[in-house]
């Protein structure tokens, strides 16, 4: 498979506003072509949750360079088995069958047709293997959910065999997240992880199967909600010989703990011959969805993505979401209103007219609503143009042999992926918490 090694980013301007009266000021603009800054892996955003579907208009504006902003990097979500229940578990009669499926393989195929790279996260193991049957962090009678550490290897498997129903679809996949926000107790689709068992279940489960089955797909973590809390999950992977060896990119979502300050000259993942990716974020508004279209907004995500690439030297950028669509804000009978909004929104409420998931007609509304709206699609340029791909991460080469089992599993998945029983995924989890986006 070819394979493009990453360029080097050569070019270090530093850019700052001139405050000017009735005189022009200049500034000089220095280029140093033989100071090499940190390799751009690329710019992204998320299509988990509330981008499993979206038009080629769309797509063009979301990944084309010429037509739209450009984005290099697709974040998708590892969805849950077929057979989740409406409670959030799998069947406790013997018959779960937990195997991931590809909710977001539409936007991921309209993606990768443009050149766009793709990776998996997932939110959650399958409910059956977690400590409570649920798919969510925490919920009625419980205050926490974790994988049982019986179900590691298993674990292990279901994340290769993600890899190779994608693969099958027309999708590599050039990295997984095994946890989506280890350090965070969600009352949607989660699971907690401590640093010592994250860093067990690379050393000891992930790194090996994806050795074998996955050689090409970079084990992307620690994925934490909190920058201050990175270090304390990044040590004990990189004090394992063994975790150190299999991880590839380091990951962070550079929202604070409470007043706990963001260490923007973290140093330890280039230290460690990694690479650093801020992986989401998003900027909450307590009004609802509905963007700021003001230069106050502007000039925050610039100066966010100015701190993060000069001084923290990440090697990617990722918004949270790529596309709010307008019957994904509906949980239940409730509009929900969420406080990060998309880099597009689906109509001019800003998502406000969503349906009720228990419409058995929201399926069919939802696609109609999308190809009959884009006259109506705000596109929210967060970015600037030239965020896109500076240059391409190692393709993916097949894995090992597949059992009868689990090919038949694979089968299972592939035939189910565009029914729209994935879409109701994660309706119900988006209730908005203090202090953290209501993803």
């Amino acid at each position: 498979m070819r394979t493009i090694q990453p360029l080097a980013l050569a070019v270090a301007v530093s850019a700052s506003f001139v405050a000017c009266n009735s005189a022009q000021q200049h500034r000089d603009v220095n280029i140093d072509w033989a100071d090499t800054k940190q390799t751009i892996d690329g710019f992204g955003a998320s299509s988990a949750f509330f981008g499993a579907n979206i038009t080629n208009e769309v797509a063009d504006q979301l990944f084309d360079a010429k037509k739209g902003i450009g984005l290099s990097l697709l974040r998708t979500m590892i969805g849950m088995p077929a057979d989740l229940l409406s409670d959030g578990s799998e069947p406790t009669d013997g018959t779960a069958l937990p195997v991931a499926t590809a909710p977001e393989l539409t936007t991921a195929q309209q993606a990768m047709l443009r050149g766009v790279k793709v990776w998996g996260t997932a939110w959650t193991p399958p409910p059956i293997w977690k400590t409570t049957n649920s798919k969510n962090g925490k919920g009625d009678g419980f205050t926490g959910n974790k994988l049982d550490p019986a179900h590691y290897q298993e674990y292990a498997n279901y994340l290769a065999d993600f890899v190779d129903l994608m693969a099958q679809n027309g999708v590599p996949i050039m990295g997984v997240s095994p946890a989506n926000e280890p350090d965070y107790t969600a009352s949607w689709d989660g699971a907690q992880w401590s640093p010592a068992e994250l860093s067990t279940f690379i050393s000891q489960y992930m790194g090996p199967t994806f050795a074998q089955r996955a050689s090409a797909v970079q084990i992307i973590s620690p994925d934490t909600a909190s920058w201050p809390n990175l270090d304390k999950y990044l040590t004990p992977i990189l004090a394992d010989p063994a975790g150190k060896n299999y991880l590839s990119v380091v990951a962070t979502h550079p929202y604070q703990n409470g007043s706990d300050p963001i260490a923007l000259n973290y140093k330890k993942p280039a230290q460690n011959g990694k690479r650093f990716w801020q992986s989401e974020w998003s900027q909450e508004n307590g009004k609802g969805d509905t963007p700021n279209p003001t230069m106050t907004s502007a000039i925050d995500m610039m100066k966010r993505l100015h701190d993060h690439m000069v001084v923290s030297n990440l090697n990617a950028w990722s918004w949270w979401a790529i596309y709010v669509s307008a019957d994904a804000l509906a949980s239940a009978d409730t509009t929900k209103t969420r406080e990060n909004p998309g880099l597009f929104q689906a109509d001019a409420t800003m998502g406000g007219r969503g349906v009720s998931r228990r419409d058995p007609h929201r399926g069919h509304r939802h696609q109609h609503e999308l190809e009959q709206s884009h006259a109506e699609v705000h596109a929210r340029r967060r970015f600037v143009r030239h965020a896109h791909a500076v240059g391409d991460l190692a393709g993916r080469q097949p894995g090992g042999e597949e059992s009868h089992h689990r090919h038949r599993h694979l089968q299972l998945r592939a035939a189910g992926q565009q029914r729209g029983h994935v879409r109701q995924l994660g309706r119900d989890h988006r209730d908005a918490v203090s202090g953290h986006p209501a993803r």
